[in-house]
């Protein structure tokens, strides 16, 4: 049985930027952060000596992981199959969120009352990732 689950976010050069983004813009906290440069045998004055090799964000009781590429490994694709959900209880505070993250970002769909009766918005950042947010629709809609 599967103990956790916690997405693993691939930046191509990309992921210092992105981990302060979400950081300001979910209200995280960053609990790891190494970089290539800290790998045992590692150059440090390479160029991807400054590129995260892990990197780990607390966000409510989830855990989101980021890192760039290997260094001889390929990138991965913007884009993808997969998002990442986040589900809030206070409103409010899942609308500031998604107008931060709006940041540069495409609205998929905008923030709004759902069928099934939540509070629902969608987006794709600057960094190609795919971010889902839902919470309870308010009283009285």
């Amino acid at each position: 049985m599967v103990a956790k689950l916690n997405p693993y976010l691939n930046f191509n050069g990309q992921a210092a930027e992105a981990l302060a983004f979400y950081k300001e813009s979910l209200d995280g906290e960053v609990t790891d952060l190494r970089h290539w440069r800290d790998m045992p045998g590692a150059d440090p004055a390479s160029a991807t000596g400054g590129m995260v090799m892990h990197s780990e964000l607390k966000l409510g009781g989830g855990l989101v992981m980021l890192s760039d590429s290997a260094p001889d490994c390929p990138g991965p694709e913007r884009g993808g199959n997969a998002s990442v959900c986040l589900h809030y209880e206070d409103v409010p505070a899942m609308e500031a969120a998604f107008v931060k993250m709006s940041e540069g970002a495409t609205v998929d769909c905008p923030m709004g009352d759902s069928f099934w009766g939540a509070r629902f918005g969608m987006l794709t950042d600057r960094f190609g990732v795919s971010w889902l947010f839902h919470g309870p629709m308010p009283k009285g809609a």
